[in-house]
């Protein structure tokens, strides 16, 4: 980590900035649960699990990989 960030100050910011998409993230997540069927809620999010996880394999199967 101490190559990366300089000093405490930049470490902070990346971290304030993470907290702040993750709340936003969260409380727009929030809206949508409420507003939407549950039963579409879940197929959407297992629709998403399934592109998720056929992209991860076709990176690794094709070597679309950082090395």
């Amino acid at each position: 980590m101490p190559d990366i960030f300089h000093s405490a100050s930049d470490l902070g910011l990346v971290l304030g900035n993470e907290t702040i998409t993750l709340v936003a993230g969260l409380l727009g997540a929030a809206i949508i649960a409420d507003r939407v069927p549950r039963a579409r809620l879940l197929l959407l999010a297992d629709l998403m699990t399934g592109i998720t996880l056929i992209a991860l394999g076709l990176f690794g199967l094709f070597g679309l990989h950082n090395n």
